[in-house]
């Protein structure tokens, strides 16, 4: 019934890896003494490690509760709210730990994490001025991959709002404190395949860099077809676009991208295919009729390709208009 003691022994379960006595003894720190803030800590340390997400938010209100400028505390329960989606919460939280940051210092862990919960809640121009807070006081983190988290967090929301010569700087930073960190690698391929004109060249190689790092990842998959598909590679881009489908057979987009790639390489057969089951999909999908009317053509069934092209018309009046009256014509 020796708080301390009992403290002491959670601390050294949790130690030797046995969690579930840690938190029994935390748990009977606190029975003996309510105000044990330390215990309460630990305990949230401890939830939080079981991904218990509400009981880690409970344990870290008891310990702020006990002592109101306890940083920590807000800083941990600010993560437990974020792992519940709980954003709202979580901001609040990171902010009460901002409070009590000492003046003159700088906490850009706490700004990262401030950044994330504000841009979750559509709120960009806060979260982008956090995220440069984090990004201009990252030099106090010896860590290399938080740092590059960091400047990764504000490349990201550069480029989400529009701020394209600053995401791909920022971007190239990343890459030079963490070569490998695939989101940076797929994300700043992306932006040099929207630029005008694309620099595929650019994007491919950063593509084939994180493809060489996780060949399961759908986005590396993904954008590397479309790269192939842009430079007329046919071939590589179906290859991607199949593992890409393989990964996430629920998306449409990607099995569209794939029809294309069939068609273009003369495979209208497997285009016919794909094309159909993209509507099985998504009946919905327009420009999937008039490109499967043009892949009937390239297999000279002019009576589907027609039956396709009146069925847009019928449904959807007006869309494609041009296009589908000269596909219609050309077929009479």
């Amino acid at each position: 019934s020796f708080a301390p003691s009992r403290y002491n022994l959670g601390l050294t379960n949790n130690k030797l890896n046995d969690a579930k006595s840690a938190l029994a003894d935390f748990r009977k720190t606190h029975d003996i003494d309510p105000l044990h803030e330390k215990a309460y800590m630990e305990e949230g340390r401890v939830l939080f490690s079981m991904k218990d997400w509400n009981g880690a938010v409970y344990a870290f209100n008891k310990a702020a509760g006990i002592n109101s400028t306890n940083r920590a505390a807000f800083q941990e329960l600010g993560s437990s709210y974020y792992q519940l989606n709980n954003y709202k919460e979580a901001e609040a939280a990171f902010r009460k730990s901002l409070a009590l940051l000492p003046a003159g210092t700088d906490d850009p862990l706490t700004y990262y994490n401030l950044s994330t919960v504000l841009y979750e809640q559509g709120k960009a121009d806060d979260a982008l001025n956090y995220a440069k807070k984090a990004y201009d006081s990252q030099g106090a983190l010896r860590d290399m991959n938080a740092r590059a988290n960091i400047v990764y967090n504000y490349a990201l929301i550069c480029d989400k709002t529009g701020k394209v010569d600053e995401a791909i700087a920022k971007y190239a930073e990343v890459l030079q404190l963490n070569p490998k960190h695939l989101k940076t690698q797929i994300n700043l391929g992306v932006m040099y395949m929207g630029m005008t004109p694309p620099d595929t060249e650019m994007a491919l190689s950063l593509f084939k860099k994180a493809y060489e790092q996780d060949n399961s990842s759908f986005e590396a998959n993904n954008n590397l077809g479309s790269a192939y598909l842009s430079k007329k590679d046919y071939k590589n881009a179906i290859l991607h676009f199949q593992n890409a489908l393989k990964i996430d057979p629920k998306d449409n987009e990607v099995r569209i991208n794939l029809a294309q790639a069939f068609a273009s390489d003369g495979q209208y057969d497997n285009a016919k295919t794909t094309y159909m089951e993209a509507l099985r999909q998504n009946p919905n999908a327009w420009d999937c009729y008039i490109e499967l009317a043009k892949v009937c053509l390239a297999l000279n069934d002019s009576g589907n390709a027609a039956k396709f092209l009146e069925f847009v018309k019928v449904k959807n009046p007006g869309y494609r208009e041009p296009e589908i009256d000269s596909l219609l014509a050309s077929i009479k």
